[in-house]
C-alpha cells in the first residue's frame, strides 16, 4: 500500500467520523432542546420539601460534628508526640542520647 492509499484510506475515516460526530452532535443538541423545552412540575409538598431540608440539615450539622471530633483527636494525638518528636530530633541533630 503506497503513502498516498494509506493518506487517502485515512482522510476517508476522517470523513466518516467527522459525519459520525456532527450527527451525535446534532442528536444531543435535539435532545438537550427537549429537556429545556419540557415544564418542570414540583412534585413534593411544601411540607416534604421542609422534611427534607430538616434531614439534610440533621445529616450536614451532624458531619460537621463528627470532623470535629476527628481533627480535636487528631490535634491531640499531635500534641501527645510532638515532645517525643522534638526532643529526638535533638537527640539526632546534637548527637545526645541513646
Amino acid at each position: 500500500m503506497s503513502i498516498e492509499e494509506i493518506e487517502k484510506e485515512a482522510e476517508e475515516i476522517i470523513r466518516k467520523a467527522e459525519k459520525e460526530a456532527d450527527e451525535i452532535v446534532g442528536k444531543a443538541e435535539k435532545e438537550a432542546e427537549r429537556w429545556r423545552s419540557m415544564k418542570v412540575e414540583n412534585p413534593l409538598s411544601s411540607e416534604e420539601i421542609e422534611h427534607v431540608r430538616k434531614e439534610f440539615d440533621e445529616l450536614i450539622a451532624k458531619t460537621k460534628g463528627k470532623h470535629k471530633r476527628q481533627l480535636e483527636r487528631i490535634i491531640a494525638l499531635f500534641k501527645g508526640k510532638k515532645k517525643d518528636l522534638v526532643k529526638e530530633l535533638v537527640e539526632l541533630v546534637t548527637g545526645v542520647g541513646s
